[in-house]
């Protein structure tokens, strides 16, 4: 069975909340992929308002930081965003309905 696809727009449109903005991509391309083409804009949203939330609240990370995970491997500050960016977003998005690729591809 062929999953199903989404424009490739759908990929990059960002979803925002304080200093975080993350897209569809963003899941896709973790290490262990997350397929989010049969989650609707509404949840992305939801998704990404907790992250958002986990980051601020429980780590005490400033949209400031927020804003720039990813970006600065060699900062002891950003690999603690980086590490707690990643984990809350693959938990979170795991509680909504997402699934890996592998789970998809063995049902």
């Amino acid at each position: 069975m062929a999953l199903k696809e989404l424009p490739d727009s759908e990929y990059i449109k960002q979803f925002t909340c304080g200093g975080l903005s993350i897209c569809r991509g963003d899941f896709e391309n973790l290490g262990c992929p997350l397929y989010t083409a049969n989650i609707d804009d509404d949840t992305m949203q939801k998704i990404v308002n907790d992250i958002y939330k986990e980051l601020s609240n429980n780590y005490r990370f400033t949209d400031e930081e927020i804003a720039e995970y990813g970006k600065y491997y060699d900062w002891e500050t950003m690999e603690a965003i980086d590490e707690a960016f990643y984990r809350e977003m693959e938990g979170i998005a795991l509680q909504y309905g997402m699934k890996y690729y592998d789970e998809l591809e063995e049902n």
